[in-house]
């Protein structure tokens, strides 16, 4: 197996690192220093420029659609490695939460057909590979945002939403 490429891209709610393997997108960080992911990352893999390699071109040009409100569901090829059978339920649930709206971890939870985990959905919500592309800031607690692992945390999640439901015309938030 060779190493994942990886490559960035700017974006509203910061730099976003992309990392990609021979099949798919394995990991999204939000909101990073390149610096940080060179230091922590490269030894892992190397550095593409974004439109040189197919996959994270394919990545690249989504993320543009989905920026400029034409995306709304991203169908990329993903590498999803070392995931429980649960926590893969959980976040293929996740990907069918409609883009500007939100549900609760008890109601991805039921929607995954496992009532009463929304504490373990919570943890599924916190090493979400994709963040973004998986769309965990949908995910909200009965009593307001929750937490968010994303970026710059609930400052990303609620500039995700707020962005989401300017895209709908819609101000619930």
């Amino acid at each position: 197996m060779t190493k994942p490429v990886y490559a960035f891209y700017p974006s509203p709610c910061g730099m976003i690192a992309l990392f990609a393997g021979e099949n798919g997108l394995q990991r999204v960080l939000i909101d990073v220093a390149t610096d940080h992911v060179a230091a922590r990352f490269g030894g892992a893999g190397r550095l593409a420029e974004p439109l040189s390699h197919p996959l994270i071109a394919e990545v690249v040009a989504a993320l543009n659609r989905y920026f400029q409100g034409q995306l709304q569901t991203f169908d990329l090829p993903l590498e999803l490695h070392g995931l429980s059978p649960f926590t893969t339920t959980i976040l293929h649930a996740l990907q069918q939460v409609p883009f500007g709206t939100t549900c609760t971890y008890g109601s991805l939870a039921v929607a995954a057909g496992h009532r009463g985990a929304a504490r373990a959905v919570g943890r599924v919500m916190a090493i979400n590979p994709l963040p973004l592309v998986i769309p965990c800031h949908r995910v909200i607690s009965v009593s307001g945002l929750g937490g968010y692992s994303g970026g710059r945390g609930l400052q990303t999640k609620q500039l995700l939403l707020d962005f989401e439901r300017s895209i709908l015309g819609r101000d619930d938030g």
